[in-house]
């Protein structure tokens, strides 16, 4: 009895914990534009485009690009990118 109560247990644990991962739609980054371009930041910073919020994000970037305060807090991010490359050390290949 004890180790059915421990499996239930267990297995209700790991459900609960697999649907906390928040994956934000598309519609819902083009209603929070501060929020997208937080997120779009981040995820060009880290080079990663591969998890679900990130291509989200990128989606709603492009579908909003024409309204100012995306296309001004884009281009922000695009500046804030150039400082970053021009700071990076260049590797010496010799």
């Amino acid at each position: 009895m004890k180790l059915k109560t421990l499996t239930f247990i267990v297995l209700a644990s790991v459900a609960a914990l697999t649907g906390c991962k928040d994956k934000t739609s598309v519609d819902w980054y083009m209603a929070h534009h501060d929020d997208m371009l937080a997120k779009y930041r981040e995820c060009i910073f880290n080079h990663n485009f591969v998890p679900t919020d990130c291509q989200n994000a990128r989606s709603a970037l492009h579908r909003e690009k024409a309204k100012p305060d995306v296309a001004e807090g884009y281009k922000q991010i695009l500046k804030d990118l150039d400082k970053a490359r021009v700071q990076e050390p260049i590797a010496d290949l010799n």
